[in-house]
């Protein structure tokens, strides 16, 4: 919105309201995306500060003692914000402190914190310093309200500009629905909706081929082993991997791994191995995974238990030891239906629309996702506390939904259905924990067929394991 408003930050002794003090006020008028106006005053709270407080804030408590008492700079306050609508960053917490004085009950609350969790879908954190580092705005003296509300401000203008560059039928949508929820923030996406450019909204996982079928897999009755000492002289101070490594450092302790492992794959073994942080055990596994992949035409799971671990299989030591294999190496990772969006149920909610605002918040923040290029992998997408249940309800986990009705009634466009599709394709296949107790708890049809696996946070299995198997019963 480029009328003006009113950038509110405060200090206090603590984080309840009701009962703890305001020990220091910054308000700061913005125009047009400029800061026109400043004001800024400690208060003296009428009793000692902790410790905890000052190295938080830096406030003493001798700078405190000369301060004014709120009272007195309350008709300041109420005449500097006038009617302008009260900018903050969890407006709630600011705005709850100011109204439990009576002051500025009447102004409208608009947190930034809100429009960045739903215009910032895949921002790791929504803290005002994360924020102001992502969006490259300055910060100088955190956790001071004149410099925190200066931050605010210009955090709201940066927000406001990249709600202006979305789809204006996207931004229509959001606030037509957000007008019949009187939400507060249904003005914002208003104006950001004059403003727009008249695109169309762009979800490109609709537009993306659907992964090709699988090819057919014949694992041989004798399959042809592998030569551990030549995988492990990939690995080694002269080897390939030094070559494409910046600084690569041979281990001896990954060289008997790798060697260990593709003895215990030759053999139809198991092999339990403990291996420290630092000997670099995914491209050791991987090695050998990738080998007998390609040479036996066979399929090979490995099973983590953070996404963190999946992610670095498959974006980085993946490829690099695709780069060390006699051909391309096809890695997919595969989730429970959980972490996919099902595009049915998306469309199912846009047309009855959200009914409450946390629906609305959450769908908001999905389309705005799609539409800067989102997969439907719930990975991509920061959720925040009750946001997770919104979400459940447009995942595909649904037990009505199979893979054949899936792909005929939404014609391959389902984030799950283009996941299991690569997950078939795979030579090096990657789960977690519990897709792989999933599947085989339904005696293997979770999965796509394999014979060998290898099993990574191995510790964690057993939790995997006991979840996987309870049930739980709830009293009547």
């Amino acid at each position: 919105m480029r009328k003006e408003l009113c950038a509110l930050d405060l200090e206090t002794s603590g984080l309840d309201i009701q009962n703890d003090a305001i020990i220091e006020i910054g308000l700061v008028r913005l125009s047009g995306g400029l800061i026109v106006d400043e004001y800024a005053t400690l208060i003296n709270p009428g009793f000692q500060i902790s410790a905890e407080t000052t190295h938080i804030t830096g406030i003493q408590q001798d700078d405190l003692r000369k301060a004014p008492l709120l009272p007195q700079i309350l008709p300041t306050i109420t005449a500097f914000a006038g009617n302008a609508p009260i900018i903050a960053h969890n407006v709630k917490f600011d705005l709850g402190f100011m109204r439990r004085f009576g002051c500025l009950k009447q102004n409208q609350a608009i947190d930034t914190l809100e429009i960045a969790s739903i215009l910032l879908p895949k921002a790791p954190r929504y803290g005002l310093s994360a924020l102001t580092e992502m969006l490259e705005i300055q910060l100088e003296n955190a956790h001071r309200a004149l410099a925190d509300a200066r931050a605010t401000a210009l955090l709201y203008w940066k927000l406001y500009e990249i709600a202006c560059a979305l789809p204006k039928n996207l931004l229509q949508e959001i606030h037509r629905t957000g007008r019949e929820l009187n939400w507060d923030l249904a003005d914002f996406f208003e104006q950001a909706h004059q403003e727009a450019a008249d695109r169309p909204i762009r979800f490109q996982w609709l537009s993306q081929p659907v992964p090709a079928p699988a090819p057919d897999r014949h694992i041989a009755e004798s399959p042809r082993s592998i030569e551990a000492e030549k995988l492990a002289n990939r690995l080694s101070e002269d080897g390939p991997l030094a070559k494409i490594l910046p600084n690569y450092e041979s281990r001896p302790q990954q060289i008997a791994m790798t060697e260990e492992i593709a003895q215990a794959f030759n053999a139809g073994e198991h092999l339990l191995v403990e291996a420290g942080t630092g000997i670099g055990k995914s491209l050791a596994y991987l090695t050998v995974a990738a080998e007998w992949a390609i040479q036996n035409r066979e399929r090979v799971v490995i099973a983590t238990y953070t996404t963190h671990l999946q992610e670095q299989l498959q974006q980085n030591d993946g490829p690099i030891v695709s780069e060390l294999c006699s051909e391309p190496l096809a890695i997919a990772v595969l989730k429970g239906r959980a972490n996919y969006l099902c595009p049915r149920r998306l469309e199912a909610l846009r047309r009855r629309r959200p009914a409450n605002l946390d629906e609305l918040r959450v769908l908001s923040k999905i389309m705005i996702w799609l539409d800067q290029g989102g997969s439907g992998d719930r990975n991509e997408l920061t959720l925040r506390g009750p946001e997770n249940n919104t979400w459940n309800r447009l995942s595909a986990q649904d037990e009505g939904c199979t893979t054949v009705r899936c792909s005929a009634s939404m014609q391959g466009v389902c984030p799950y259905y283009r996941a299991r599709r690569k997950a078939e394709a795979a030579q090096v296949l990657i789960v977690n924990h519990a897709l792989l107790v999933s599947d085989a708890m339904r005696e293997h049809r979770v999965l796509p067929d394999y014979q060998m696996l290898i099993i990574d946070e191995a510790h964690q299995l057993e939790e995997a394991i006991t979840n996987g198997l309870s049930r739980s019963k709830e009293r009547r």
